[in-house]
């Protein structure tokens, strides 16, 4: 599996807490299977823990596909990504802050960059303990082609914010 860190935005991230963020739309990242720990920007600034991402899927072969048509009305908008299923959602105990990752020589991605990039940084990652939580199991497609705003409008907060993020999050906004 390979590892990433990739750059997510604090507005976005409270989707993933709701269990129903069960896909992650980028148009690029590698093919496989993907260890993303998430590098969440300002305010935050600080590595909070990881996605489990699978094989990405190709939105043009899905909108060819027997999709259920609201499915396929959604991902007409995500027509030049791809759709990564989230395998579970790992959320660090104790965040790595920007700078705990500078000092191990590692730098905030624009977007995404190899863990390996930065041996000493991934080596801290690895060993962090983190609790892991299951998205989507049956694989189900209806969670695709939804915006995080959409998700975070229907759905409440299902997965605990580490008390460490509490000052990043108001309430209100989680």
């Amino acid at each position: 599996m390979k590892a990433l860190i990739l750059s997510f935005s604090p507005a976005v991230f409270p989707s993933l807490l709701t269990g129903q963020k069960q896909f992650e739309y980028r148009k690029r990242l590698p093919k496989g299977d993907l260890r993303a720990y998430l590098y969440l920007s300002s305010p935050v600034k600080a590595i909070v823990g990881y996605l489990d991402l699978e094989e990405r899927l190709e939105i043009s072969d899905l909108l060819a596909s027997d999709l259920a048509e609201p499915i396929k009305a959604r991902l007409f908008r995500f027509t030049e990504t791809y759709a990564f299923p989230i395998k579970s959602l790992g959320l660090f105990d104790e965040p790595v802050p920007l700078e705990t990752i500078r000092e191990l020589g590692g730098q905030p991605p624009q977007s995404f960059v190899y863990a390996q990039t930065y041996p000493l940084l991934t080596e801290a990652l690895c060993g962090q303990s983190a609790s892991v939580y299951p998205i989507n199991p049956n694989q189900a497609l209806d969670g695709l082609g939804w915006f995080s705003q959409e998700i975070l409008n229907q759905h409440p907060r299902v997965i605990p914010l580490p008390a460490s993020l509490l000052c990043h999050f108001p309430k209100e906004k989680i």
